[in-house]
């Protein structure tokens, strides 16, 4: 077996998080790394994601990551004259359910290190011109925590687009969208200028001693090689759990099927400017009685007539002249 080279780190995986590890690790002093991909870089997960960021997440870990990522993609974006798009106009999470039916989502939200939650219900203890509507100005956004939309007079006058059965509205407001693939080239661009390598590989070993990661073999146009290292990352994405088993480990994670629909708004119906949006009830398709008739007796297609999950997403997809849509 070839001994190929030495690495400070090898990195598995050229996706999003991959080459922004090398980057940053270069950025710092650390010059020898390499990192191995089978595919294209940013050609997996990175090429499909919906290209959006939050620190609204349920936990403290992940908001946590997501303040010091965003704040990391705030640098960049100044730094560049903001290459990648980044805008920060928010989240809305929209549902035709009051308030008070959110009360447990609120006060969970409430406990985490999101940012202050304010509510506006047009009620005597709320001072409605102190929401703010999404800006214009860029990823500068200042505001965090969220707006917690809780008068369909204010939902209508700032969103008119939403339909009028929508009761409550929360505005989480550190988050936004940005171009990945714009973002993700940029920082392998850089990190090339920085000394990182990138091989197309494909790792199949991971070897250990009583120190940890001792070296990495890696088939490289059919012929094996092998690196020595003490410093592994797993970027694997969905592939992460198999990367992982190669130490030994067993990571728990797994991939969910998510489908994404590009259509033209050929009617304007969503605002060029409106920031993503979650619906967050269940809701039916809105099919006509025949066509109920017609689905239902069909085996295969049963599942259209039901009850759908809460979830679906939709932003607008492009410039500010573009007709599309993305759900």
């Amino acid at each position: 077996m070839k001994s190929f080279e030495k690495a400070d780190v090898v990195i598995c995986g050229a996706g999003s998080a991959g080459v922004a590890a090398a980057y940053y690790l270069a950025k710092r002093g650390i010059r020898n790394v390499l990192i191995i991909d089978k595919n294209p870089p940013l050609s997996q997960t990175s090429a499909k994601s919906g290209e959006n960021y939050r620190n609204w997440w349920p936990n403290n870990i992940m908001a946590h990551f997501m303040n010091r990522s965003i704040d990391l993609m705030q640098e960049l974006a100044r730094s560049t004259n903001n290459a990648f798009n980044m805008e920060q106009r928010g989240y809305l999470y929209v549902t035709r359910k009051p308030e008070h039916e959110l009360q447990s989502y609120i006060d969970h939200y409430s406990q985490l290190d999101v940012g202050d939650i304010r509510v506006h219900d047009g009620g005597k203890n709320d001072d409605t011109k102190h929401y703010l509507p999404p800006s214009s100005r860029g990823y500068e956004e200042d505001l965090d925590g969220a707006d917690i939309l809780a008068n369909r007079q204010i939902i209508q006058k700032t969103f008119p687009h939403l339909s009028a059965n929508i009761q409550t509205v929360v505005h989480a407001r550190r988050a936004g969208g940005i171009s990945a693939q714009q973002l993700g080239i940029y920082l392998l661009d850089e990190a090339r200028k920085l000394g990182v390598k990138l091989l197309t590989g494909d790792v199949t070993k991971v070897d250990v001693d009583n120190k940890g990661v001792k070296a990495v073999e890696v088939i490289i146009d059919g012929a094996q090689h092998r690196i020595q290292t003490r410093s592994f990352i797993n970027a694997a994405g969905p592939f992460a759990p198999e990367i992982a088993s190669l130490l030994g480990v067993e990571l728990p994670v797994f991939s969910i099927l998510q489908q994404k629909i590009a259509i033209q708004d050929i009617h304007g119906v969503i605002p060029r400017e409106a920031p993503f949006t979650i619906i967050m009830d269940e809701q039916y398709l809105d099919w006509d009685e025949q066509e109920k008739a017609d689905l239902d007796s069909d085996t295969e297609l049963q599942w259209l007539v039901k009850k759908f999950p809460g979830g679906l997403h939709i932003k607008p997809e492009g410039g500010k002249d573009s007709p599309w849509i993305k759900l």
